[in-house]
């Protein structure tokens, strides 16, 4: 995990007068190593879940369990001789301690090609970053460094590595 800081030591650089409790962590990990593992330990199930969802019947809703369903459908027959693989991003927020504002927000990613029971476990998330602090976080600050990251992932074709 990498760990920046909103605020450097006790001074923000943006807003020098800030108090120190409007300081928040920002830890982003490296998405590499868990999407590798998440994907190199369910390709079969991916595989499998991905010729479900290329064949499902039009009429029916049944995989249409994942955001944009029908258009993640036509897309996988227009490029199905491609290696896509989707993700969902999520964000969850929970406040830490009743007695005080700390919060804790969440942004991690799930693989759309696995079956909703398989998909929904924890372990087949991967954390892609967290924030901890008093104040609400600011998603553009907070996010913007891990969203670069998955933008190199991107472009550096590591998911071809995989055969789906």
């Amino acid at each position: 995990m990498s760990k920046r800081n909103e605020q450097q030591g006790n001074k923000c650089d943006i807003c020098p007068g800030a108090e120190s409790k409007h300081a928040a962590s920002i830890d982003d990990t490296n998405f590499r190593s868990p999407l590798s593992t998440v994907v190199g330990r369910s390709l079969i199930q991916i595989q499998q879940y991905k010729r479900q969802i290329s064949t499902a019947n039009r009429n029916k809703e049944q995989n249409y369990d994942i955001p944009f369903g029908k258009t993640c459908q036509q897309l996988l027959k227009k490029r199905n001789k491609e290696n896509l693989l989707n993700l969902i991003i999520q964000l969850d927020g929970v406040g830490l301690v009743k007695s005080t504002s700390l919060k804790m927000w969440v942004c991690s990613a799930s693989v759309m090609k696995l079956p909703p029971n398989i998909r929904s476990r924890r372990h087949n998330m991967p954390l892609l970053s967290t924030y901890i602090g008093h104040t609400e976080s600011n998603a553009k600050l907070w996010l913007s460094s891990c969203f670069g990251m998955l933008k190199n992932v991107k472009r550096e074709d590591m998911i071809r590595s995989f055969e789906l």
